[in-house]
């Protein structure tokens, strides 16, 4: 409902006013002088044109405005999440006999409650979205997402209650019981899948090393799950890249069967190799999914040897020291450079702390490292020789009058490609505390390659905090400021673990750790992915001069296991190429990038793995309890999927769940409404077209 109302800034009685001098003004023109050659009639029109024309004009002088009330009623909305992850489907033999009964069901909820309630549908698995068709194919459960969306986005509307359907199953996010008490509404749960325990045998979880050095032997823990399967007897076995290379048959000694078999793997070449884990089928047991799993363990050469070399102890030693020996592909060795004896020459990486200072004696430790021709990654400090650093030319040049230190966060250069950034590292750099880095103005070469750039304070310089350079055959890193092992602590403080921080350290390092590619066209991509990642390519291509071109196209074909081929193009970037395959089913792929330069083609090969991601597998058991649970403290109820009528009754009789009204109230001057200006226009228009038609002006 929608109430007009006239005012202005002055008494309205002005508008008297105002009418008497519209009347005065067209009366004094048309009857007292009287001269046009018209018919009495004509000009008592042109006499009221000019009357309304003086009288508006004359009211537009006190500043008038139109007060518009609205008044809108607004419905409750019921909020409905349906769980559209793998699980559902998986714990029944019909999945689409499983679809077209959730459909009838929430089309029986929505028709039930549209006639008073605003009934809004939302899907949920890896992450919240509005409704469009069930698939049953998100490779995760976040249940809390729906309750922390919906929040947000009616903030501060009409929300009356929150309709769940689930099976209680999540594997992402946090508890969906402390998410769904924060909202403050009744949440009705609606329980999807089995909560009947069925003779089921699973491989539950397997415990392993990542990585590992060709020709070793690495334990295998499988933990095996059995239930309401006592007496049966049943192989385990371990295949590697399809081929079975151990088997062991264990016989389930209760109905609620767990434990833990022990394999010893000897690895055979270097490279991702993948290992299935089966346990086979029991006699009457239905849902085999969850009967084996796959890893995938990447096989090493040999380690690859990091010397830290520094001026005196200090913490960033310890921090990275200790991020590094997390990975089993380092082997990390400390020496003081005043009493190094070291050949650089058998090291992958060489990091200096704070090197060269002032001595010479420092400074001719560097020069033999860079004439062992070793990769680099300086760590500058306040001990730091800024004048015998600069006479290395190794990329980067500082100029300081003086030794003085400043505060420096760092950001991200989001052009940078030479390896991958996931976003969490993305967004988590700018909140680590400050480096001390020297003062100064810093010049880097043309070949360098900026990972972070320094913040001071709220500015954003073009002054790099983690850069690169190429040494001739070589690569050299900088890390522009000490002070880094407050990174690893504060990452520790957040999140109980230094992951973010030592997966950073891990990339600077393999980076500089991998021999240089003179090659002109080059090709990256993550090695492993799983099946609910993108698969992303990067592509950089060098002229003859080796500096980067983008001009040609570039095309791309994947290859699977079967020899299906997939084809693909790059998109161009600032200087380079970018393409996103989405996501690929799980399978082992390799690929063939091509281009043209010059009427040369070249070509880039490599091999990539998606990995099944089956975590919604090994849970088939519908949790009554939580979501029985969810709903007693928002003071809702759980109903079975078979009892939709009787929710729909128990929404509809809710007292509380009533319409809003919400007053609107909007204030405009009509001075600036457009079509008063264009009637005015039109009148005197009018006026003057009558005038000058009859021999006047």
């Amino acid at each position: 409902m929608t109430s007009l109302l006239l005012n202005s800034e002055y008494s309205m009685y002005w508008l008297v006013l105002c009418v008497f001098f519209g009347i005065l003004v067209a009366s004094i023109l048309y009857f007292k002088n009287y001269a046009l050659n018209v018919s009495k009639r004509l000009n008592i029109v042109l006499w009221f044109i000019r009357f309304l024309t003086i009288t508006i004009i004359s009211f537009l002088l006190l500043n008038p405005f139109i007060k518009t009330t609205n008044k809108e009623v607004e419905s409750p909305v019921i909020a409905v999440g349906i769980d559209n992850s793998e699980s559902i489907y998986l714990s029944t033999a019909d999945s689409n006999a499983k679809i077209k009964e959730i459909n009838q069901k929430i089309d029986s909820l929505t028709g039930g409650l549209s006639k008073k309630f605003d009934v809004k549908l939302f899907a949920f698995g890896q992450e919240n979205a509005k409704f469009n068709k069930l698939t049953f194919s998100d490779k995760l459960t976040d249940i809390s997402s729906f309750f922390q969306n919906t929040n947000t986005i009616y903030a501060g509307r009409n929300l009356g209650a929150m309709v769940l359907f689930s099976d209680g199953l999540y594997n992402k996010g946090i508890n969906p019981l402390y998410t769904s008490g924060k909202i403050n509404k009744p949440v009705f749960t609606v329980l999807m899948g089995d909560t009947t325990v069925n003779k089921d045998l699973a491989v539950k979880d397997i415990s392993f090393n990542k990585i590992c050095f060709a020709g070793n032997i690495f334990p295998l823990e499988i933990f095996v799950q059995a239930k309401k399967a006592k007496g049966s007897l049943v192989n385990l076995s371990i295949e590697e890249n399809g081929i079975k290379i151990q088997e062991k048959q264990i016989q389930i000694s209760s109905n609620d069967y767990y434990q833990m078999h022990s394999f010893q793997v000897k690895t055979q070449k270097p490279g991702t190799q993948k290992y299935t884990i089966r346990i086979s089928k029991a006699e009457g047991e239905k849902i085999i999914v969850n009967n084996s799993k796959t890893i995938y363990v990447d096989v090493l050469d040999g380690k690859q040897k990091v010397l830290l070399l520094y001026e005196s102890p200090h913490p960033d030693l310890g921090a990275i020291k200790k991020s590094l020996e997390q990975n089993q592909n380092y082997e990390v060795t400390s020496e003081q450079y005043s009493e190094s004896k070291a050949s650089f020459g058998k090291y992958n990486l060489v990091l200096m702390h704070q090197l060269p200072t002032a001595t010479s004696q420092s400074l001719q430790v560097v020069k033999q490292v860079i004439q062992s021709n070793v990769p680099m990654l300086f760590v500058i400090g306040e001990h730091t020789s800024v004048s015998s650093l600069n006479s290395l030319k190794l990329g980067l040049n500082i100029i300081a009058k003086k030794v003085s230190m400043s505060d420096a966060q760092g950001f991200i250069d989001k052009n940078f490609s030479s390896f991958t950034i996931n976003d969490k590292l993305i967004n988590f750099l700018p909140k680590l505390p400050p480096l001390q880095v020297l003062f100064g103005s810093y010049n880097v070469s043309e070949n360098s390659n900026v990972l972070a750039y320094q913040k001071i304070g709220a500015v954003e310089t073009n002054m790099p905090l983690i850069m690169f350079a190429n040494n001739d055959d070589s690569k050299v890193g900088f890390i522009c400021g000490e002070g880094i092992w407050r990174w690893r602590i504060l990452n520790y403080a957040q999140m109980n673990n230094s992951e973010m921080f030592d997966e950073l350290v891990s990339k600077i390092v393999q980076y500089l750790a991998v021999k240089v590619d003179k090659s002109l066209f080059k090709i990256k991509t993550e090695p492993k992915c799983y099946e609910n990642e993108q698969v992303v390519f990067d592509a950089e291509l060098y002229n003859d001069s080796y500096e980067l071109i983008n001009e040609p196209e570039i095309t791309l074909e994947v290859i699977s296991s079967d020899n299906k081929k997939f084809e693909f193009g790059f998109s161009k970037t600032f200087n380079a190429y970018r393409l996103n395959a989405g996501q690929l089913k799980p399978d082992d792929y390799s690929y063939i990038a091509k281009t043209k330069v010059n009427n040369k083609m070249l070509e880039a090969k490599g091999k990539f793995t998606v990995m099944k991601l089956d975590v919604e597998s090994s849970n088939l058991t519908a949790d009554a309890q939580l979501m029985y649970n969810i709903a007693a403290k928002s003071k809702g109820k759980m109903y079975y999927s078979n009892n939709i009528k009787n929710l729909i009754e128990d929404i509809n009789n809710r007292e509380e769940l009533k319409d809003v009204a919400y007053t609107r109230k909007k204030t405009e001057d009509i001075i600036n409404l457009k079509w008063l200006f264009f009637l005015i226009l039109g009148f005197l228009s009018v006026e003057w077209f009558i005038r000058k038609f009859n021999g006047s002006y």
